[in-house]
Parts: C-alpha cells; structure tokens; sequence
C-alpha cells in the first residue's frame, strides 16, 4: 500500500509522536518518569537473543543502545525542566553532593582530551549527564511527604512489573530465561544472571518498605512478590548479590529493631549455608573443580589493573575506558601468574573502573559523592525511609567491589543508587511530614545578592 520511504517516514513520525506524549506525561505526572528511569536499563537489555552468536555483537550499538540512550535523553530534558520551573520555590538550593556531582561531569567530559576512547568517553559522559540533569528535576519535585510515597511507588509498581513479566517468560520462553552459557542459571528477561540477580538484590529493600507501610490485601500482595523474587533470585545463580541481600535485609531488620525476625533469619541463613556448601548447585559454581567462594579469576584482573593505573595514576586513561586498558591482548605476568585480559575486559570493580578512568584525584572526588550523603542521612526522622536509602547504599557499595555496580549510569544497580541518593539527600532537608527539624546543608547555585 506504501512505498518503502512513505512506510519509514511513517515509523518516524509515529515514533516523534509517542515520543512527545511520553515527555508530556513524564512532566506533568513525574512519578511515571521515575518508573522509566528505572525501566530504562531493561530496554538495552530486552533485546538479548540469549544465542552464543551475540557475544559477537552485544558491544556494539543497536536499536536497544539508542533506545535507551534516547530515553535517558528525554528523561533529562525533562528533569531539567521542572528544575527550571520550580525555581521559584527552591531558588537554586541544591545539596553539596550535587555539585561535587556536576564537578566530576566536567571533568568526565575533559577526560576526553586524552582518553583511550574519544567516542565512550564522551557518548557515557552525555548519558551520565542526562541521568543528572533528571536527578536535579527529581530533586526538586520531591517535597512533600505524599511525593516520597509516590517515588517510592513508582519503584514498587517497576518491581512487580519485572517480576510477573519474568514469571511468565519463565512459562512461555524457557529457551530465552535460562542463560546458554551455563543452562542452570536464569537470566530472565536481563542479558546476564547477575543482572537479573542485582534486579532481585535491589527489589528487597523497597518490598520490605512496602510491608512496612502497607495494611490488609495490599500486604499480601507484597508478601507474594518477595517470595517469588526470593525463589527467583536463587536460580540466577548470583552469589554476589545473593550475599548481599542477606546483608541488605539483616541490616533493615536491625534498623528498624526486629530482633525476633533477624534471630529467625540467622538461624534460617544458617541452615541454608550449611546444605549448600555440602551441595553445591551448578549454578554456584564457576568451573570445573571450583568451589562456591571463587572469584573467577577477578583477583589477577585486579592486579593487572593496577600495574596499568600506576602508569597513569594522576589523570587516568579517560571516563568510562575502564574495558580498554589492557589495549588488546595482553599477557600480564604477575608474580609467577599468567592471564589475558582482552580490549574489552570489564574490571569487576567499580572503584577500581572509576580510578583507571579518572585518576585518583577524580576517584576521591567520586568517594566525596558517595559517602558525604552516607552521613547527611542520619537526619531522616522516618525509620522506615532512612532504612530503605542505606540498604540500597550499602547493598550497592558491597557488589561494587566484585562487580561494576556503581560507574555512572550503565545498570539497574547505577541507577537504584541514584535513585535512593536523591530522596535520601532531600529527605534529609526540612520537609513536612518527612522530618521534623531543619537541618541546614544547601548549597546554593546563585547567591542572594546577585
């Protein structure tokens, strides 16, 4: 009925169009934004074939990268936009940790000049900064106690969401859940177990909210989606993220002094540990012959990773050129032990990743953003909210050390944690219903007297 070129320009136009209903309806109903800040690594991950054939092009970007590139995109225009419009409430007070934050931006972006990779470098600066610009938006819009509790529904209706589509994939496409690697792992819907895992890992801290706060059916509800991402979780196979949740929810328990139930789950804990350990699942282990704590050969990586960071220790190999430091294939030798490592070697560390890109003068700057926030939260009045941030804070930081966690903006664990940065910095500020005294820590971006 079409010719090809009338047929594209359809797509097109049909494409701008959806694209112009979501950005209005991310404006005016914020919380729906929030829902696909955290959806929007899904979206890259969503089109993983689960083939061997795609281990040849999951580096490369297609529909998936600009996609979700294009999203983060419009997510930050509209971030920016009602930061704009709610200047006349907030008047530029913006916390420190944000600056500290807009700092590392520029100079993610002067890493250019010398980075490894012109291309990542900047391509993952401008994505980082989007994710930015829609964490002042968030900021700004957070300031009522009913805005907290839309937030954070926001992240509960994502989390059912992924868990029934999960549930049904793991129904109708077994040949897509179960990852071709190793077929005793589940992947999910994800392009890794250890995604799907970290999923799982982060959903917790909000379910246990969710019981917290809600009352009647609602908490039924709550109670079946935390055991099937329980029963779920299992089967990715993620020993990271599986150790951390235990962490996670032990530390929520005795926040919020559950005694009798942290007495039951360590006993629980105890139980399961000791029957794994006499029975390890294939999906724990990682080799022939390995046993449950090996760590994959992460340790020479490491090493390796820091002969290069010496090389470069004041100014890096440039922002996100973590995986290109080795420069093809290398043979490191380290103390008797040989390994490769290719071009594309993730460092399965975030510090470490965010050091090789930046230096160590950006690497303190990057601890400054993470842990100032850890000792502003202690001002959270509402026991619940204060328990929900530093889980995801700590549960994140944890897999960061074996993982690339927390690098920016890449992954669900990246975004979760900015996520739970946000409402923790503004609920440490003075908002009704949230806290009950001022605490006086802004930093203002225009001083009064201009």
């Amino acid at each position: 009925m079409f010719s090809g070129d009338l047929y594209s320009v359809l797509i097109l136009l049909s494409a701008a169009l959806a694209g112009i209903g979501i950005f209005y309806i991310c404006y005016k109903r914020f919380e729906f934004a929030i829902f696909l800040f955290l959806l929007s690594p899904w979206i890259f991950s969503a089109f993983y074939t689960n083939y061997p054939e795609w281990i040849n092009y999951e580096l490369q970007t297609g529909i998936n990268g600009y996609l979700r590139g294009g999203t983060l995109a419009m997510l930050g225009v509209a971030g920016l936009l009602k930061f704009i419009t709610k200047w006349p409430e907030h008047k530029g007070k913006i916390s420190l940790p944000f600056v500290l934050l807009g700092i590392f931006l520029l100079l993610a972006f002067a890493s250019y000049l010398y980075s490894l990779d012109q291309r990542y470098t900047f391509i993952r600066a401008s994505l980082f900064t989007t994710v930015f610009m829609f964490m002042l938006g968030f900021y700004s819009w957070l300031d009522s106690k009913e805005k907290f509790e839309s937030a954070i529904n926001a992240a509960y209706y994502y989390i059912l969401f992924m868990i029934v589509i999960n549930l049904i994939a793991l129904v109708i496409l077994p040949q897509r859940v179960w990852w071709w690697k190793t077929p005793s792992r589940f992947l999910g819907l994800w392009d890794h177990p250890n995604s799907m895992g970290g999923f799982f890992m982060l959903s917790y801290p909000v379910l246990l909210y969710k019981l917290e706060k809600t009352e009647g059916n609602n908490k039924i509800i709550v109670a079946i989606a935390t055991i099937f991402a329980l029963l779920m979780h299992f089967l990715t196979g993620s020993r990271t993220t599986l150790l951390a949740s235990i962490f996670g929810i032990s530390i929520w328990l005795f926040m919020n002094r559950k005694w009798t139930k942290l007495i039951y789950l360590t006993l629980i804990l105890s139980v399961f540990a000791f029957l794994i350990l006499q029975f390890i699942p294939s999906s724990f282990q990682r080799g022939e012959g390995t046993g449950i704590t090996t760590l994959t050969e992460r340790e020479d990586l490491w090493q390796g990773a820091i002969l290069m960071i010496k090389q470069n220790l004041l100014a890096g190999y440039g922002y996100g050129t973590e995986a290109k430091i080795f420069a093809g294939q290398k043979l490191f030798d380290l103390q008797g032990k040989f390994f490769i490592a290719s071009a594309q070697q993730p460092l399965h560390n975030g510090f470490i990743s965010i050091l090789a890109g930046g230096g160590i003068f950006v690497f303190l700057l990057w601890l400054a953003i993470i842990f100032i926030p850890i000792f502003k939260f202690k001002n959270i009045k509402d026991l619940p909210l204060q328990s929900f941030v530093y889980t995801i804070f700590l549960v994140v930081l944890l897999t960061n050390i074996t993982e690339n966690s927390l690098t920016g903006y890449m992954s669900e664990t990246d975004l979760f944690f900015w996520f739970a940065w946000v409402v923790g910095l503004k609920a440490s500020q003075s908002i009704p219903g949230v806290q009950s005294q001022p605490v006086h820590n802004e930093y203002k971006l225009i001083p009064e007297d201009i």
